[in-house]
Order: structure tokens, then sequence, then C-alpha cells
């Protein structure tokens, strides 16, 4: 099964084999959704966008931080 969507400036398509299951669908798109609300550079709302206009992050999360290092 392949799905698209749009999400963290670009568009997506995603393959998921041998499964048509809605909620496997739902739950990638409320991942990757979850994902781009947190961590765009897009959307000057998410810990990123922040970051981008005062340069400073307080209290990063340690999900953050991994990707960081």
């Amino acid at each position: 099964m392949i799905f698209d969507l749009e999400a963290l400036g670009t568009h997506w398509w995603v393959e998921i084999p041998k499964i048509k299951n809605k909620n496997i669908t739902e739950g990638v798109i409320e991942l990757v959704r979850d994902f781009e609300a947190k961590y765009s550079r897009f959307n000057k709302e998410s810990i990123i966008g922040r970051l981008n206009d005062s340069k400073v992050i307080n209290n990063p999360t340690k999900e953050l931080i991994n990707m960081l290092t």
C-alpha cells in the first residue's frame, strides 16, 4: 500500500508493504504531523522555528538533543 502526504516542506510517498490497515496509515500521518509541529524549520511555532528566531532553546527535549548530536 502506498499513500502520499505533504509534510516538512516536501511531498512524501510512504509504502506499507502487504498491509491495508487504515490505522497504520493514520498512525504514520499522526507521527509525521507531530514531528513537523515540533521540529519543522518552516513552522515558526516549532522548537526549530523558535530557535531560528531567538537563537536560543531553553530546556531542549532529549529527543532534540539526540537529533542534534
